[in-house]
């Protein structure tokens, strides 16, 4: 099983604000790549079909016939045999690897491979005919820019946004939207996010090769983050903190917790100060079992 509650979170985000007036403005495209790579860290799997129809209007997500493959002629009777849903390798003729041969896309037949009572979040267009998906900085998205099948603006990479940055600016439009919920899930999936990243040396890594502008995640430096700052901020003002989903990373920690330690923390974590980060995060929670038992 994946972590469903990851998932879930990231399509109310996309969902959110695709519907918000900042769709509009913001770089959707590059918001949307990095809540997919955010995903991809975990044991989880971004939902596209969940959320078809913003990740094509941004053009994030791309549909193209399997006729318009580059390599299509090369690979004719394989991608004609194409049915249902089938995830696409570097190379069709050869078996998966990890390393020599990833997925690199999917082929989808909506009705094929769900039916008619599962494809409501499909697109009418795209409900009953079979199409490759792939995303804006993908393997196979480069095939297609190469092939001249891409131009301007789609041939461009998406950059790669803090999810603090996507997530602050979010909150404040799930707010509008009455989505309490999704504010109260962000909420402990956001404490875990910052403990990942202090923990995930590979992924460190992996940003200082790529260039990426490093941003270093101590729990000093994520109390004094302004993003993280004011999306606590805002918990506090809608009183999210008061939803307790209890389903994997989004369950808030238990009163007795905050006396004999949080179980999310080893001691190593503990004493490199994240006790202390989730004491500040989790200060709300604490004053709300404190209300409830003066309340008795």
């Amino acid at each position: 099983m994946g972590m469903h509650e990851i998932e879930g979170a990231v399509d109310g985000a996309v969902l959110v604000l695709d519907e918000s007036p900042l769709g509009n403005t913001l770089d959707m495209r590059s918001i949307y790549h990095s809540l997919a790579r955010f995903v991809g860290r975990w044991d989880a799997s971004f939902q596209h079909f969940h959320v078809l129809a913003p990740l094509l209007k941004h053009r994030y997500t791309y549909a193209f016939p399997v006729m318009e493959h580059p390599e299509y002629e090369r690979h004719k009777e394989y991608f004609d045999g194409l049915k249902k849903q089938k995830y696409m390798l570097r190379h069709p003729d050869r078996e998966w690897d990890e390393e020599t041969n990833p997925e690199v896309g999917i082929y989808c037949h909506p009705m094929e491979a769900w039916g008619p009572n599962d494809i409501d979040q499909i697109p009418d267009h795209l409900q009953h005919v079979g199409m490759l998906y792939f995303d804006a900085g993908s393997e196979l998205w480069q095939l297609f820019v190469n092939a001249g099948k891409l131009t301007g603006q789609d041939a461009k990479p998406p950059r790669e946004i803090p999810l603090e940055e996507i997530i602050n600016m979010m909150l404040p439009e799930a707010r509008k939207q009455d989505a309490m919920i999704l504010i109260s899930i962000w909420y402990p999936i956001m404490a875990a996010y910052a403990i990942l990243n202090a923990l995930d040396t590979e992924w460190q890594m992996k940003r200082s090769e790529a260039g990426m502008e490093q941003v270093t995640y101590s729990p000093q430096e994520v109390m004094a983050n302004p993003h993280f700052q004011a999306i606590r901020s805002l918990v506090i003002e809608t009183r999210a903190y008061e939803y307790n989903n209890d389903y994997g990373l989004t369950r808030l920690p238990a009163e007795e917790e905050f006396v004999t330690g949080y179980e999310v923390l080893d001691n190593s974590l503990a004493e490199q100060g994240w006790g202390q980060f989730l004491d500040w995060w989790y200060e709300p929670v604490k004053h709300s079992y404190a209300e409830k038992r003066n309340q008795m």
